[in-house]
């Protein structure tokens, strides 16, 4: 094939000794085994591009030639392909000489392979070290994970927060006195200073007990509030609304004090310190009192049950014709019986008063014939043997009351022949019935 390569070392590298390119990519098989790529593959390195296509050009000036560097592998991760990394196997080198390594820029999302793509933002102090490798970014001497100002080398802390370095603030503490009249230049943020800018006394408010007993009942004027100073480093003195002398807490009197036959109402617990004009801690306590108890009723007819809703009081009793029934909460409903009920409903208190009801719940009256010529057939429910029947007219004049006896078939035929046509009232009265109907007498 006349390429320069003997027909025997053809053989030997399976290359075709009638074809001086085998592998049909342009290069010849004796330009191929000078350069290094393979005679028999037409894409040395499988980059989709053709030994051909690529020559002898070597794109990142490393020595090696781009057919044998692949443009689509990155043997060291550091974001820029071998065919243009100028070091394969290093993740610091770099590829476009700017002094920052492929890897960095690779993180900081510039372009490694042009200088002019970084900018200069991402190395504040311009040593060469991206600003998110760099452990102190303005180069003051004070690392970024102390540097309060990691960006300015001519600041590091700020003392009280405010946005404006130590150096430039003449209020470091920012407690209101500044640095140079400040005795105390390093006061706790947020700590009250005096004058001169140093701490004022604090005790906090959980070394004050403080707690408000109710009055027991309305009108009684026996609520309680206990008083005590949980610190006994210093003496006090309390005042109390409504109370006319100062309470002293201190070593010889005692550090508790009870102020006692406190009416309902609010009331203003001061405590001070003696020899101190600053401080003073106050607390808002609240005497209550039980109101009288109060109770809404309501028949429910359907159910035959009473529903009621009970309010002064949280813990109530219920009496029921003698039966007892406690009540946890505001409500209950009642199942009544046939004939007269009596409720009773108290507290735990007595001066919450009691309130009792009677509920009559009657059996069923029914009647035939309405109007009625002869004689008014009565049905009476229950067991009742005997009940009262009054009839009135329209003016409520009784016309006649009588006291009748049940048969067995509890049907009582009332004669009613003997009354004028018109309008009548018949009550019918017993131990469990209690029924009030409209007759009409033709």
């Amino acid at each position: 094939d006349d390429d320069d390569v003997p027909d025997s070392e053809e053989l030997n590298n399976g290359t075709d000794p009638l074809d001086p390119d085998t592998d049909d990519d342009d290069v010849p098989d004796s330009e191929e085994l000078n350069n290094g790529t393979d005679p028999l593959v037409s894409d040395t390195d499988d980059d989709g591009e053709t030994d051909g296509e690529e020559g002898t050009t070597d794109s990142d000036g490393d020595g090696v030639i781009d057919a044998l560097e692949s443009d689509e592998i990155d043997t060291d991760n550091d974001g820029v392909v071998d065919e243009f990394d100028v070091i394969n196997d290093d993740v610091f080198s770099d590829s476009d000489g700017d002094g920052y390594s492929d890897f960095e820029e690779k993180q900081d999302n510039t372009l490694p392979l042009i200088p002019s793509s970084n900018n200069r933002d991402f190395d504040i102090d311009k040593d060469f070290v991206c600003n998110e490798h760099d452990d102190d970014d303005d180069n003051d001497t004070y690392l970024d994970s102390i540097d309060v100002f990691p960006f300015d080398a001519t600041e590091w802390a700020d003392a009280d927060e405010d946005g404006i370095g130590n150096n430039a603030d003449p209020d470091d503490d920012n407690d209101g006195v500044e640095d140079i009249y400040d005795a105390c230049p390093n006061t706790i943020l947020g700590t009250p200073v005096d004058i001169n800018g140093c701490d004022l006394l604090i005790i906090p408010a959980e070394y004050f007990t403080v707690a408000a007993t109710s009055a027991t009942c309305s009108n009684t004027n026996d609520g309680e509030i206990l008083i005590e100073a949980l610190d006994q480093n210093y003496e006090y003195q309390v005042t109390v609304t409504g109370q006319n002398t100062q309470l002293a807490l201190n070593s010889t009197s005692g550090y508790a004090k009870t102020v006692s036959g406190l009416s309902k109402g609010t009331y203003q617990v001061c405590f001070t310190v003696e020899g101190d004009e600053f401080f003073k801690q106050c607390f808002t306590m609240y005497i209550d009192q039980p109101e009288a108890l109060q109770v809404v009723s309501s028949y429910l007819e359907a159910k035959q049950a009473l529903d009621l809703q009970t309010m002064g009081a949280t813990e109530n009793y219920v009496d029921l014709t003698h039966v007892l029934q406690p009540l946890r909460g505001s409500r209950i409903s009642l199942a009544l019986q046939k004939g007269i009920n009596r409720v009773k409903i108290y507290t735990d208190l007595d001066c919450q008063g009691v309130i009792e009801e009677e509920v009559f719940v009657s059996e069923k009256l029914e009647y035939a014939p309405n109007p009625v010529e002869d004689n008014l057939n009565l049905y009476i429910g229950g067991t009742d043997s005997t009940v009262k029947l009054a009839i009135t007219d329209l003016n409520g004049m009784l016309i006649e009351n009588k006291q009748v006896r049940l048969p067995a078939s509890r049907i009582y035929s009332m004669p009613m022949n003997r009354y004028r046509a018109g309008v009548y009232i018949l009550t019918v009265e017993g131990v469990t019935v209690r029924k009030t109907i409209k007759v009409i007498k033709r």
